[in-house]
């Protein structure tokens, strides 16, 4: 400030306030914040390493803080080689991380925050090195975690080339119950990694984030009490180099039942991306022993997840490992999607115990024992298996106790491999489930048995099939019921429908009662019912030895009927002929009469008539002759016919 002051001597009292005036002008330019413009600091301040004095206690998150502040709630020191800063304000307990050190796991924020836990009166020891958990103490002894970030697994020491074992590091990934990256690298782990609560896991695809296990289970998740986070895992392999041993994936949510069903039932539990679970050697001699258990999960969606098993070296059909998919739990599981999914090689495909709510479309599961078992205690609903492809050793789609559900579209293939008789669809104890608009194949060297119902199968319906190549196409055994058979394309097949049940509706299904030896009519213009002696069907027969004259309707609906009876040659009398129902004559089947002609049989051909028929009702085919002497009816030549059309 000196060139402010007048040089050489100041004689007056108007000089000297004069230069005083211009002092004060420069010092308050000086003190400016840009050096030009008054009380407007927007240069640096540097105090040369001094100190403020005289601060005033802070009363808001935008006042200067003192040391003697520290631990107030307002500002808070991370122990640590660079003393990380952390602030807040009064009104949050989030606090944003505004200057990194060696306490992020990462290196970075990497868009993180620190929680106040809450916890006091903790030694501060914690380093770098120590963090797997994720927890940090403080200079005065508060717990901090953070949050709202993901962990690098490679950043926690895991070895991306396979040569270390990177067990610790996955489980104390796992320990901070943060979303957790797998890089690219085939990782090593000698011990199973267990989580807590619905972690995060992904990948960068299942060629390139692999992690391997031996003779342990791989990824295990135990969910929490009211944590109804989604468990989300993509984009990587799990593989095991023993054979038939381990669970890769276990999902066990048990702690979230209550009151008997699974707890929050609107939230999505199980979302899985494009996993794979295979062997680390051949299919021959490396596999696990079940890809994914999920117990008690429900609202879950996995989306191509990729399962090859372990199978016998000597035989293909002789499978080690046990379930690609197993669904299991008590809770009522419900609502799980798997689709855009293989499995191969093993005893099964896919199986539900005690679950309804199961949707599997377009999947593929070759050379396995069974495709899907649907296996409840009791009744539960729905299976739905669409437009997908199974080929099966033992049986394609196995149903016990379904209550409802539709098997459309797949195409359903016995092994060429096969050890013994294949099953397409076995339904036993299920009802109100459709069979619909699916292929069946027979490549085994035994016999496949297409559609097989054990027991029950009211309401079931079984339409628009195509039926390749099948020993039996449509198998009712005598203690189901109620099953309709509608209309299906038959290839070579040995028998359509084999139908030895009752009150089931089989359309086409048709009974020909027919005379394997001769039969003397008597003389006389009285019709008498024709007994017969044996029977053609095409399902299950409506005529018995022990009421020979009769074929009788076993399910209430529409038939149609139709007759043939030939006489021997003669030339005398009238031949006169008529079907009953429960010998009361047929609307549209009057006696008929007819004249014999010199030199031939005489034939009444009596043609397709449709009639409503109550299960229980029967018809005849009565007939009369006056040749003047008993008539010999010839061998084979007449018949007797009802076909089902459909229910009334």
């Amino acid at each position: 400030m000196a060139r402010y002051v007048k040089s050489g001597t100041v004689n007056t009292a108007q000089e000297i306030n004069s230069e005083l005036e211009k002092i004060a002008i420069a010092q308050s330019e000086f003190l400016s914040r840009d050096g030009e413009t008054p009380n407007e600091m927007k240069a640096t301040l540097d105090m040369n390493s001094h100190r403020i004095t005289n601060l005033p206690i802070p009363v808001s998150g935008s006042d200067a803080v003192r040391l003697q502040d520290l631990g107030s709630g307002e500002v808070a020191l991370l122990e640590g080689t660079t003393r990380d800063l952390i602030l807040s304000t009064q009104d949050f307990t989030i606090l944003t991380v505004v200057k990194t050190g060696g306490y992020l796991l990462s290196g970075d924020s990497g868009g993180g925050y620190w929680v106040k836990t809450g916890v006091t009166g903790l030694t501060p020891s914690q380093t770098p090195e120590q963090l797997g958990d994720a927890l940090l103490n403080d200079a005065l002894g508060n717990q901090w975690k953070l949050v709202g970030r993901v962990i690098a697994v490679d950043k926690l020491g895991a070895d991306p080339t396979g040569t270390k074992d990177s067990s610790l590091a996955f489980q104390a990934a796992a320990n901070t119950n943060l979303p957790i990256t797998l890089g690219v690298g085939n990782y090593t782990c000698s011990t199973a990694i267990n989580f807590t609560g619905a972690p995060r896991i992904e990948g960068e695809g299942i060629a390139y984030s692999k992690v391997y296990f031996a003779g342990t289970d791989g990824f295990v998740i135990a969910g929490t009490v009211n944590n109804f986070d989604p468990v989300d895992l993509s984009e990587f392999s799990l593989l095991t180099s023993t054979e038939g041993v381990g669970e890769a994936i276990l999902i066990n949510n048990t702690s979230q039942t209550g009151s008997g069903v699974i707890q929050n039932r609107t939230s999505v539990r199980v979302i899985i991306k494009n996993i794979a679970v295979l062997g680390s050697g051949s299919v021959d001699t490396t596999g696990w022993k079940i890809g994914i258990r999920g117990t008690s999960i429900l609202h879950a969606t996995i989306d191509g997840f990729h399962f090859t098993g372990l199978r016998n070296l000597d035989s293909g059909s002789i499978l080690n490992s046990f379930v690609g998919i197993l669904l299991d739990g008590t809770g009522s599981p419900v609502e799980v999607t798997l689709q855009n999914s293989w499995v191969f090689h093993s005893r099964v495909a896919v199986q539900t115990e005690n679950c309804e709510g199961i949707f599997i479309s377009k999947c593929n599961f070759i050379n396995v024992n069974v495709g899907v078992l649907f296996n409840a205690p009791n009744k539960k609903p729905q299976l739905n298996l669409i437009n997908s492809h199974i080929n099966a050793n033992v049986v394609c789609v196995d149903l016990i106790n379904l209550a409802q559900g539709i098997i459309a579209n797949n195409l359903f293939y016995a092994r060429p491999s096969a050890p013994a008789s294949v099953f397409g669809v076995r339904l036993t104890s299920s009802i109100f489930t459709q069979i619909v608009n699916n292929t069946f194949v027979d490549a085994s060297p035994f016999n496949l048995d297409s559609v097989l119902f054990v027991s029950e199968g009211n309401g079931c319906l079984v339409k628009d099939n195509i039926f390749q190549s099948s020993e039996t196409a449509i198998w009712l055994e005598e203690v189901s019921s109620g099953v309709r058979v509608g209309r299906n394309v038959y290839g070579t097949v040995v028998k359509k429908v084999l139908d030895q049940s009752s009150l089931s509706y089989v359309e086409g299904a048709f009974t020909t009662a027919k005379r394997t030896a001769t039969y003397s009519l008597a003389d006389g213009i009285t019709l008498s019912a024709i007994p017969w002696t044996a029977s053609e069907q095409s399902s299950a027969a409506s005529w018995s030895i022990t009421n020979p004259t009769r074929l009788t309707a076993r399910v209430t609906g529409r038939y149609k009927i139709s007759a043939n009876l030939v006489f021997d040659l003669s030339v005398v009398g009238a031949r006169r002929a008529s079907i009953r129902k429960n010998g009361i004559p047929v609307l549209g089947f009057p006696s008929t009469s007819v004249t014999p002609i010199a030199g031939a049989t005489t034939t009444i051909s009596l043609g397709e008539v449709t009639v409503s028929l109550v299960a229980g009702d029967y018809i005849e085919l009565f007939a009369a002759q006056t040749s003047g002497a008993p008539m010999t009816l010839p061998i084979a030549e007449s018949s007797l016919k009802l076909e089902f059309v459909d229910e009334n």
